[in-house]
């Protein structure tokens, strides 16, 4: 039996790689949770009644930072005033 070739570099493809800087900072939910200070199931909450962007990656969800940032920068100012103050 002759010996079987090696698969040579020359052969394999080459997937073009995103540049580090333009790759989007990508948080779990349990990050997002830790970042603004809420429980794991208020951020999970936001992402069901879809008021928080995400990225579904099969069964793993991903919140982009930007999108974060904008959601927060959307819910500022919305806190509601109380009548006695």
């Amino acid at each position: 039996m002759p010996p079987r070739p090696t698969p040579s570099i020359a052969t394999t493809p080459v997937l073009p790689s995103i540049p580090p800087a333009a790759e989007p900072a990508l948080l779990s939910a349990a990050a997002v949770a830790q970042r603004c200070g809420v429980s794991l199931r208020h951020v999970r909450r936001l992402i069901a009644n879809r008021a928080l962007p995400v990225h579904r990656l099969g069964r793993v969800v991903r919140v982009a930072e930007a999108d974060l940032q904008r959601f927060l920068a959307a819910c500022r100012g919305e806190m509601p005033v109380s009548a006695k103050s």
